[in-house]
Order: structure tokens, then C-alpha cells, then sequence
């Protein structure tokens, strides 16, 4: 989850599995990701999920990143979270899914 606020929205059914802030699983590295409720809080421009969808088919995430970053202005928050979904993304080695809201997974 991206921050601790999110992290205590959890469904019921997620409640006892292992879920950690970016920010605590910063320099770790997992088999399977899920990132929920990633852009639920705050105003994040909707290219990012354009940018999800295509870093998903991709395995070197960081050399995407100057693309991407260079055309975006963010603002403190923005820049935070930007920041966040880059590192959660790049800390799987198989497979990654996103859920928000009641979306299901991204497969």
C-alpha cells in the first residue's frame, strides 16, 4: 500500500496478509506485488495508470523513467507518490498485480 492511512482502509478479507508500506519494504524484494489502493487518495494524474500498464510488459522499469518524468510537473504529493509506485513496482521478480478500489487485480 502506498501509505499507512491506506493500509488501515483494508478489506476484511486482506487483513491477515503480510501488507507493507512502501516506504517498509523499501530495499526488499518479493516474488508476487500487489499494489492497493495505489491512486485512491489524493490527485494523481491519469497517465500514470497509462504508464503502469506499460512498464507491466516491461523488466528494466528504471530506464522508462526519464521518459515519463521529464513531461511531468508534479507537486509535493504528486511527486511522493510518483516516487512510491516506481519503487513498489520494481521491487517484484515474477509477478505484480494492482488493484484499486473494487477494480480486480491487473493481471
Amino acid at each position: 500500500v502506498r501509505d499507512q492511512h491506506v493500509k488501515q482502509e483494508l478489506p476484511d478479507f486482506m487483513k491477515t496478509m503480510l501488507c507493507l508500506t512502501v516506504y517498509e519494504s523499501k530495499g526488499l524484494e518479493f516474488d508476487d506485488v500487489i499494489l492497493f489502493n495505489f491512486f485512491a487518495m489524493g490527485e494523481i494524474k491519469s497517465n500514470l495508470w497509462k504508464l503502469l500498464n506499460q512498464i507491466q510488459e516491461l523488466r528494466n522499469f528504471r530506464k522508462m523513467l526519464p521518459d515519463w518524468i521529464l513531461d511531468v510537473k508534479p507537486g509535493e504529493e504528486d511527486a511522493y507518490v510518483e516516487a512510491a509506485l516506481v519503487e513498489a513496482i520494481t521491487q517484484y521478480r515474477e509477478e505484480k498485480k494492482a488493484k484499486e478500489g473494487g477494480e480486480q487485480p491487473a493481471e
